[in-house]
């Protein structure tokens, strides 16, 4: 079993870890991220990117996660030994979102953890410093 997160939710499914990837069977992948595997590619809804050029995709009868979500422009970041993987938002559809003007307020905690929204701080200029001990 492996955790993947997304935007959206948190997903438990049936995967194999590989070093820097995770092997989905395709209706896993349909539930985590609404594309599905087709004759012609990676469709969701009536969009569709064509897998022809990539036969890396297929593994063993799994899609490999690495390589669709390549193929989708999202970028992905896994951990093998934990099972978890997350996915995140493409480019192109961030880029839009900031052309659009509609962004989403980062919310962060304080050190007692409570909420604090980023545009609590007005249009000042602002530094964000993260640490971690791993």
């Amino acid at each position: 079993m492996a955790t993947i997160l997304t935007g959206e939710a948190e997903h438990e499914v049936d995967a194999v870890a590989r070093p820097a990837t995770l092997l989905l069977d395709p209706a896993a992948l349909h539930e985590v991220t609404g594309w599905e595997l087709k004759p012609e590619g990676l469709c969701r809804h009536d969009v569709c990117v064509p897998t022809r050029g990539r036969p890396d995709v297929h593994v063993d009868g799994r899609l490999d996660l690495r390589v669709v979500t390549e193929l989708l422009g999202r970028p992905l970041v896994v951990d093998p030994e934990t099972g978890v993987a997350a996915i995140g938002e493409s480019a192109a559809t961030r880029a839009a979102q900031l052309a659009a003007g509609r962004v989403d307020d980062i919310v962060l905690h304080d050190v007692d953890g409570r909420r604090f929204p980023w545009s609590a701080m007005g249009r000042k200029k602002k530094v964000l410093v993260a640490w971690a001990s791993w």
